[in-house]
């Protein structure tokens, strides 16, 4: 989701800046479009993400995980009346406090899943090589256990890891 979502971002005309733990998938991620990619996690990445905005916060940043240490990242690298979108995770609580809404100006926007109409534009953009998702891996189904192995454990993975069922 995150890929997609960088590179809807880029055919809209926004500077990506994509955030990872792992240098390893940094590579990756500039090849998927990523304008700026910041290794890190804590405060020190809330800090790097405003050195790389002058000091301004990024418009709208998504977050997919539902970990409250990154939806805070992402509310702490906001500028002034940018937009928070929580996707992922089963919330029990948003890390959001009433000074962040009053000082930051913040929006927050939430989803519930793609309309008709936003399948159909991403339809056409597929259909027209506008959009495409990047494969990271094919194995074959037999290999399953190995494709989960390489999702928990790899620190490189940028993609989809298909599992092709009439590969041997």
């Amino acid at each position: 989701m995150g890929t997609a979502t960088m590179r809807l971002a880029k055919l809209a005309g926004a500077t990506v800046i994509a955030i990872t733990r792992h240098e390893g998938k940094e590579h990756g991620l500039r090849r998927e479009g990523a304008d700026i990619v910041v290794v890190g996690s804590g405060e020190a990445t809330a800090g790097k993400i405003r050195d790389a905005t002058r000091g301004e916060g990024v418009d709208a940043a998504v977050e997919y995980t539902g970990a409250p240490a990154l939806m805070r990242l992402c509310i702490d690298a906001l500028r002034l009346g940018g937009t928070f979108c929580p996707v992922g995770g089963e919330f029990t609580a948003l890390p959001l406090r009433v000074v962040d809404m009053v000082s930051k100006e913040l929006n927050v926007h939430g989803i519930r899943g793609a309309t008709r109409n936003d399948q159909r534009v991403v339809a056409e953009l597929v259909e027209r090589g506008r959009l495409t998702m990047p494969i990271h891996a094919v194995l074959p189904l037999r290999k399953a256990a190995d494709a989960h192995a390489m999702l928990e454990n790899d620190t490189d993975v940028v993609g989809r890891i298909v599992l092709h069922p009439w590969d041997d």
